[in-house]
């Protein structure tokens, strides 16, 4: 007679081999669902969202600056279309353009997305032109003669000649000739007496009632809008704020402050007697 344990041994042999199926299925799900968690992990790790045009990219396509921000390609070098064609190449306007940032773009960086294209050599011949020799070593002069360019002259010379047309001009302003015992700004104020073309310009500033930067001196017009002006010129370069009411120039933060009634309305904080005349 046989044992009873020796009768449930092949029962319990025969009930494992019916559900070794059904626990080789819920080992594959369950490696399944593992291998997609752990796919949707990798692809957050590896995703990012451009903040400047909110699209999600993969990371090895973004462009990192130096101070960690991240931004799609795409946007990047639209940004630096937009700088490059303002001629805003210096190391303090060529920033990060997130909000806030002040982190140089490198040269490199400037290369890397535009190396090989027109917008490379419009990038290098602007910072060309932003070069300057160290406090000492003289000065930039532009010669007033088109087409013959600028160099360097050593510091303190009244008077100095173009090595292409070999004029004589001042270094300082670019009047030909020298004006010794007389400002830059009496010799600019005489040649444009003595200019009629100049003396017509000035007349139709008048008419116009136009008026000039209070820094650099470019005459502006305004049509309609803010009084709260930017001076767009090369010595400038947008960093020069004025009142267009007073001609007084103002930090930016002033844009509203200055005028009790918004920048749209002709009346400024100013009072009338401190008002500076920029006009001709």
């Amino acid at each position: 007679q046989q044992h009873p344990q020796q009768l449930q041994q092949p029962q319990q042999q025969q009930q494992l081999q019916q559900l070794q199926p059904h626990q080789q299925l819920a080992r594959s799900v369950t490696r399944e669902d593992r291998f997609i968690e752990e796919h949707k992990t990798s692809e957050r790790r590896f995703a990012f969202q451009c903040p400047l045009c909110l699209e999600t990219g993969e990371i090895q396509d973004a462009i990192e600056l130096d101070c960690n921000h991240k931004m799609c390609t795409d946007c990047f070098k639209r940004y630096l279309e937009s700088k490059i064609g303002e001629a805003q190449v210096a190391e303090d306007e060529l920033v990060c353009p997130i909000p806030g940032c002040k982190a140089e773009i490198t040269v490199a960086q400037v290369e890397g997305a535009t190396s090989g294209t027109h917008m490379w050599d419009k990038f290098l011949q602007f910072r060309m032109g932003l070069w300057r020799p160290r406090s000492g070593d003289g000065s930039i002069a532009s010669c007033p003669t088109p087409g013959c360019g600028r160099f360097v002259v050593p510091a303190g010379m009244e008077v100095v000649e173009c090595p292409v047309c070999r004029k004589e001009f001042c270094p300082k302003c670019g009047g030909l000739g020298a004006h010794p015992g007389m400002t830059c700004e009496a010799h600019e104020a005489r040649q444009r007496a003595s200019s009629a073309a100049d003396q017509s310009f000035e007349e139709v500033m008048a008419q116009q009632q136009w008026k000039r930067c209070p820094v650099c001196r470019a005459p502006s017009e305004r049509e309609s809008g803010c009084n709260f002006m930017q001076c767009r010129s090369e010595l400038c370069r947008k960093r020069t704020f004025w009142c267009y009411i007073c001609g007084k120039s103002f930090p930016r933060d002033q844009h509203y402050k200055h005028f009790p009634k918004g920048p749209y309305e002709d009346e400024c904080c100013t009072p009338e007697a401190e008002r500076i005349h920029v006009g001709p």
